[in-house]
């Protein structure tokens, strides 16, 4: 077997900080999970909302249509949750 040469490379994480003040003067909390939009000024950050909802509600034919999808698209079930609810939003 032949040997294989690779490269290190490095990557960069960004970040936004916020002081315990700016927090409770902007209504987050550590765990808040935002959107970026880029604007003429610079970012927009978008908290992102919650929504519940009860899986016992989805008939069998949907619920199975769910986790077919999350398996094919290689994601969880919350997360292609979230992008059919995207899709729909951007949509309307």
């Amino acid at each position: 077997m032949g040997s294989i040469k690779k490269q290190i490379k490095s990557k960069t994480e960004y970040y936004v900080d916020f002081t315990d003040e700016e927090c409770e003067q902007l209504n987050i909390k550590q765990g808040d999970k935002f959107t970026i939009k880029n604007s003429d000024d610079g970012i927009l950050l978008e908290r992102y909302g919650t929504l519940e909802l009860d899986l016992s509600d989805f008939d069998r034919n949907l619920l199975e249509f769910i986790v077919s999808e999350s398996i094919k698209k290689d994601i969880t079930v919350s997360e292609l949750i979230e992008q059919i609810i995207s899709d729909f939003l951007k949509n309307k």
